[in-house]
Order: structure tokens, then sequence, then C-alpha cells
């Protein structure tokens, strides 16, 4: 069995290149993406997909932290989205709030790294990803 554990390590290091579940699974050396899909919820309690929503939010919320008045098409490149429209329908598709809103929370503290994998900030009827 190939090392599971580094999965998540290697998904934040290159979420910007990394797009679907099928290119994590290759990335990790698991030709059957529903097999490594299986072992990675098996092993971490969530699946790829929510890991790989979450790192992308993590992303922003570094991006915000380095700089407050950091631009969005700057995040989005970050998060490997391609501009800022991209980051507009996915923080609002994932978080249920706009880029300026969700700034705004991790500006004040209201949201934080160990915020979005810990409580609800990741809305569970996320489709895509």
């Amino acid at each position: 069995m190939k090392n599971l554990e580094n999965a998540l390590r290697v998904l934040k290091f290159k979420i910007h290149k990394i797009r679907t579940v099928q290119e994590l699974s290759e990335e990790m050396g698991y030709k059957d993406a529903k097999y490594f899909t299986r072992l990675f919820r098996r092993n971490f309690g969530y699946t790829c997909k929510e890991a790989m929503i979450k790192v992308r939010v993590e992303k922003f919320i570094d991006c915000i932290q380095k700089n407050p008045n950091q631009k969005n098409y700057s995040c989005a490149k970050d998060m490997g989205l391609p501009d800022e429209i991209a980051l507009n329908k996915y923080l609002r598709n994932h978080t249920g709030k706009n880029p300026t809103q969700f700034k705004a929370e991790i500006v004040n503290g209201t949201v934080t790294k160990r915020t979005i994998w810990k409580k609800g900030i990741i809305k569970k009827d996320s489709n895509s990803g």
C-alpha cells in the first residue's frame, strides 16, 4: 500500500495544479480513483473532494492573512482557480459568502484554517469542486 499519509501534504503543496480527485489519485500513484477515494475516506474520515475544497479555502485564508489587501485574482491563482470570477463562484458555492464577506471574517478572526476543518464553514451540500 502506498503512503496515504502524504496525500494531504501533497494536496496542500500542489493544490494549484491538482483539479480533480483523479489527478490527486494519480499523483499519489493510484491508478483507480475510486479505490483511492475509499482508502482516503477510511484513513482521514472525509472524502477527497471535501479535502480539496477545504485545502483551497485554506489557501484563500493564507493569502488574506499574509496580505489583507491582496487582489482576488492573485488569491484565485494560488488556489488553482483561473480568475476572480471563478473565485467568487467557488466561495459562494462552498462557503455561502462572496470573497469580500469571507475576507472580512478572516481579518476579524471569525474564520481561520482551524475553523474550516472543525466547524461547518464548508457547506456539506457542495457538489462541485
